[in-house]
């Protein structure tokens, strides 16, 4: 169960930032902003469509990447709960 709900919490991670790519953009609009290479940099952003963003890059472009984040749900919240409280279950 408790592995469940990580390899859920990544995937929505991961389909999150594909969309905030998507919104931004896309990839080379984006590696445009992050001021990456213009050879290689596209394709580095259009694998974190499926790998997800680096969470080093989301804390250095804060103002891009961590704006309008949504808060854990609380049926997500609640299940970490008591997995914390009862790990074993």
């Amino acid at each position: 169960m408790r592995y469940t709900w990580c390899l859920m919490s990544v995937m929505e991670t991961i389909e999150q930032d594909r969309a905030r790519i998507d919104a931004l953009g896309g990839c080379t609009k984006v590696a445009d902003l992050l001021g990456l290479p213009k050879q290689g940099g596209a394709q580095r952003v259009s694998n974190w469509k499926s790998r997800g963003i680096p969470a080093e890059v989301k804390l250095a472009y804060p103002s891009i990447f961590l704006v309008n984040m949504p808060l854990p749900s609380a049926a997500r919240s609640s299940e970490a709960t008591e997995y914390v409280a009862n790990p074993a279950a």
